[in-house]
């Protein structure tokens, strides 16, 4: 299926969460959102999710190295998809809301072509999404997201369908440490 998994059939989807699943049931790293939020730094390849694209890896036909950066310090985290010539970056920030979750609040969309930086694009107030940090190890996370009440652009653009990852659990996000 690929590097990162696209296009996997539903039968395989529900066999991969049900994997992350019994992962998550043996996290080992407590509060994770707050005071192990450390834990969450640096650079993370996204391996596989069930989410829209590009949030899955997918921009189009076309199938990238997504990557997310995390600044514990800053309070800030950068997704990166690259597609050759293209990179795509979302900047965003969050705050805690819970030992386990953060809500993310997007801030700007940004394309980078042939290294030349294209002007930023800024997310509308309110764009948000609930992560809900589900399994974090030295080398592994697990991520659950969702709209959870936020605003979304592609939503509304009709770029996928308005009743999906309406949950602050919706999508699952696998990710290792690059």
């Amino acid at each position: 299926y690929g590097d990162p998994a696209t296009g996997i059939p539903k039968e395989v989807q529900v066999q991969i969460d049900a994997l992350c699943q019994r992962l998550e049931a043996e996290n080992p790293t407590e509060e994770v959102a707050t005071t192990n939020a450390n834990a969450l730094a640096g650079r993370w390849r996204v391996r596989y999710s069930d989410c829209v694209p590009p949030s899955n890896g997918q921009f189009g036909p076309f199938v990238g190295k997504a990557y997310q950066t995390v600044d514990i310090e800053a309070g800030r985290y950068c997704n990166r998809l690259e597609l050759g010539p293209a990179t795509v970056e979302l900047t965003a920030d969050w705050e805690v809301r819970d030992d386990t979750s953060w809500r993310v609040n997007f801030r700007t969309l940004q394309l980078f072509l042939f290294g030349l930086e294209l002007p930023a694009i800024s997310f509308p107030k309110g764009t948000a999404k609930t992560w809900c940090m589900t399994y974090t190890d030295e080398d592994t996370r697990i991520v659950r997201a969702g709209a959870d009440g936020g605003y979304s652009p592609s939503r509304d653009l009709g770029l996928y369908d308005k009743s999906q990852g309406l949950a602050k659990d919706a999508f699952v996000f696998v990710m290792t440490r690059d």
